[in-house]
């Protein structure tokens, strides 16, 4: 594998961009908590793009910290109406199980085409990405970019294969739950 280490916020947002703009198979994303702001627009406008090529999307997001903001809630629910848009949510709330209150998923990661591997610790929203009109406070965090070298391609010796696997498990565990259009 090659890895490329991100530092500015505004290189992670358009690096987040090109790969969506090129996947062709198939783009999985993992994120906490979701703002709403310019670069979630865009964000959520290359990943509808991606869709309407044919391209297979799968997002997993936290059940709270994701889904507590109405605006928010409304941009997934038009994501997960798209035919090739899958979009289910770690531990939804439930008054009932207030031991699960605090269960939260933190990861947040980008698999594209099994090919390239975006990971790291930003969130998406403005103040993670710092758009030009952004004027707020900036949670800088940092990204690893990481793509299959053809060697590792060839052998299955690449670390994306494990993280490939992982989002599976992820995506199939009790806990985690399909986004209600509703």
């Amino acid at each position: 594998d090659r890895i490329c280490l991100l530092e500015s916020p505004v290189e992670g947002l358009g690096v987040r961009l090109e790969l969506f703009q090129s996947a062709r198979e198939t783009l999985d994303i993992v994120c906490h908590t979701i703002h709403t702001g310019l670069s979630t627009s865009a964000f959520f406008d290359e990943i509808r793009l991606a869709a309407e090529r044919g391209v297979k999307v799968r997002v997993l997001m936290d059940g709270k910290a994701s889904i507590i903001r109405p605006e928010v809630t409304r941009m997934i629910r038009a994501l997960a109406s798209h035919p090739n848009i899958e979009c289910r949510y770690y531990n939804p709330f439930q008054l009932m199980k207030p031991w699960k209150w605090h269960f939260l998923m933190h990861d947040k990661f980008i698999v594209v085409d099994g090919q390239y591997l975006l990971l790291g610790g930003r969130n998406i929203g403005d103040k993670f990405f710092a758009p030009d009109s952004y004027t707020g406070k900036v949670s800088n965090d940092r990204h690893v970019m990481v793509w299959r070298h053809q060697e590792a391609m060839e052998c299955g010796a690449s670390e994306l294969c494990q993280l490939e696997a992982y989002f599976d498990t992820l995506w199939q565990c009790d806990d985690i739950k399909p986004f209600s259009l509703l």
